[in-house]
């Protein structure tokens, strides 16, 4: 539906006036309903079955070939999708292209890489989904990361979610890259946005003084790393470049050809930024020694989590707060935190050693661990009533659409004010720490 259109029924709505983030920019007072205006639709709906076709590519690791890295986009769309997913697409398959490329020139990776075309995104991630449960078997044992490229070439903001031992990774990799023509790096502008839009709180620092690093998010949904993280456990990684606001032609007709080179990326500019992002990190994972995770700052970050939903259920209820094991929640992450630590020092000082058979044996094992610790917070009977999503750091929240809710067992539980479930869920998520831990301790 065209603005033409949709203004005309906007128009037409009374009861409450819509609060500010619900507004557009034409020319009325937006109501939120209900009526008085009556729309009569007539609905052409297609119920043929498709064939949802997805493409592998692979380039086999020389050291490492039962450790991968897999990279995907998604390429179909619900109208044109230039800029959603042909941006993301396109960024992948130049980094496939200039890959091949140095294939011919001798290189090869040290782990194996994986280059996936998804099908069938915008109908619910199926390809994705039906790929990842159907060689789950495979991938809960080779793979160490997955990297989603969806849209996001649509200028130089960049933004990154990931589970949050890839955290230090992410920040490396934007402090190593400046856009063509821009004074800062990629870490540089993004601390400087996350700091001006941070709220000033009166009587408190500055958010210059406060904000140290820009956050990365917390996967939910909405994207093909879903089935990755959040089905099989596998760490996932999502990231990409948009320009300073919202460029209203999410999902319509309006997201075209030639929609994205006159207006968000004219000389492509933005689109060659994206490839080159997306072939520095898949460089920096497939050849590096050591795997890149932080289980310390997981740790960490899992310890805040626990934090604030104790602080939220504290207001809920003092009595219901006192059923759930929060010190057992902290203890979990706090030793979850201090093995990542401990191996990544053992793992760091064999980098520096001159004895590399032994090296390789001895990283090869840590690796292995890096790997299988995500694969420790998979829940085998799932969260309540979605037994298929059975991570217990994170999930897309029952009633926040793609948003995500971290420890949602936990979580859920307190903002429906169950304080069993919620205690019930505490133990899980505090089993899967220790399970966690004792496959980090060095």
């Amino acid at each position: 539906m065209s603005y033409r259109d949709g203004v005309e029924v906007l128009k037409r709505l009374k009861g409450p006036v819509a609060p500010e983030a619900w507004r557009g920019a034409l020319p009325i007072t937006y109501h939120v309903g209900p009526g008085p205006a009556k729309v009569h639709m007539q609905l052409q709906m297609d119920y043929a079955q498709r064939r949802l076709i997805n493409v592998v590519g692979r380039i086999n690791g020389r050291e490492a070939p039962d450790e991968w890295i897999i990279v995907g986009s998604h390429r179909d769309a619900w109208t044109f999708g230039a800029s959603d997913s042909v941006s993301g697409h396109v960024s992948m398959m130049s980094v496939a292209r200039a890959f091949g490329d140095m294939m011919n020139a001798g290189w090869r990776p040290r782990r194996s890489l994986l280059f996936v075309s998804w099908d069938g995104e915008e109908q619910g991630l199926l390809g994705s989904t039906e790929w990842v449960e159907e060689f789950a078997n495979d991938l809960r044992a080779k793979t160490a990361v997955y990297v989603n490229r969806d849209a996001g070439a649509g200028g130089v903001n960049f933004s990154s979610s990931a589970v949050h031992s890839l955290t230090p990774f992410v920040h490396e990799l934007a402090q190593s890259i400046r856009p063509t023509g821009e004074s800062k790096t990629l870490y540089e502008g993004w601390l400087a946005r996350v700091r001006e839009q941070a709220p000033k709180q009166e009587g408190q620092p500055p958010p210059a003084e406060t904000i140290k690093t820009p956050p990365v998010g917390a996967l939910g949904s909405g994207s093909d790393y879903t089935a990755f993280l959040d089905h099989v456990g596998i760490a996932s990684l999502d990231m990409g470049l948009n320009g300073s606001g919202g460029d209203g032609t999410y999902h319509s007709t309006y997201d075209n050809p030639t929609w994205f080179k006159k207006y968000i990326d004219p000389g492509f500019t933005h689109s060659v930024l994206a490839a080159q992002v997306t072939g520095v990190a898949l460089l920096r994972l497939v050849d590096a020694e050591l795997l890149p995770f932080d289980y310390e700052s997981y740790g960490k970050q899992i310890l805040e989590y626990v934090n604030e939903i104790e602080q939220q259920a504290n207001k809920a209820s003092a009595a219901g707060a006192k059923t759930i094991d929060f010190a057992g929640l902290k203890a979990a992450a706090q030793g979850f935190a201090k093995a990542g630590a401990e191996l990544r020092q053992k793992g760091d000082g064999l980098l520096v050693t001159s004895q590399a058979a032994a090296r390789l044996v001895t990283i090869g094992d840590i690796n292995r661990r890096l790997m299988m610790a995500e694969r420790d917070l998979i829940e085998p009977a799932g969260l309540p009533d979605r037994p298929w999503y059975r991570h217990v750091i994170y999930a897309p929240g029952l009633y926040t659409g793609y948003g995500v809710k971290t420890i949602p067992g936990v979580r859920e539980a307190v903002d429906a004010r169950d304080f069993a479930r919620a205690a019930d869920q505490a133990k899980i998520v505090i089993r899967a720490l220790r399970r966690a831990t004792n496959t980090l301790w060095p």
